[in-house]
């Protein structure tokens, strides 16, 4: 019993453990329009996912992903409320009022914009 009470907090210690749920980071390109740049919206952004998660928003200040959504991960195709990835294209789409087609291409974490602060006090 008490091994098997040891194996179940092993998984759950391990559960968010970066090695065993590796993320890929996805750097996504759209030519933005007049319009899109009036409501600050940018050409490029950074995606990321898992086994489980679809994840959007860098923060480079923070440097985390802000926004975490369900996805259903498939070989060829992962979907999220709203969002569709292409894994042979590199194609997303994301679909809302408007929709948006995005060409992504995987980068490393190291790759990642990262920005300082430099405190006044």
């Amino acid at each position: 019993m008490k091994k098997l009470s040891l194996y179940i907090f092993l998984g759950l210690l391990l559960q968010g453990c970066e090695f065993i749920n590796p993320k890929t980071y996805l750097s996504c390109y759209r030519a933005a329009s007049e319009a899109d740049k009036a409501f600050g919206i940018p050409a490029t952004t950074i995606f990321a996912f898992d086994r489980n998660y679809l994840y959007e928003g860098w923060d480079p200040y923070e440097q985390k992903l802000r926004h975490k959504k369900e996805a259903d991960i498939g070989k060829r195709y992962i979907k999220s409320k709203g969002y569709t990835l292409n894994r042979e294209t590199g194609k997303l789409t994301i679909v809302g009022y408007y929709e948006y087609v995005w060409d992504c291409k995987q980068i490393s974490k190291s790759q990642l914009p990262i920005k300082s602060i430099k405190q006044k006090f």
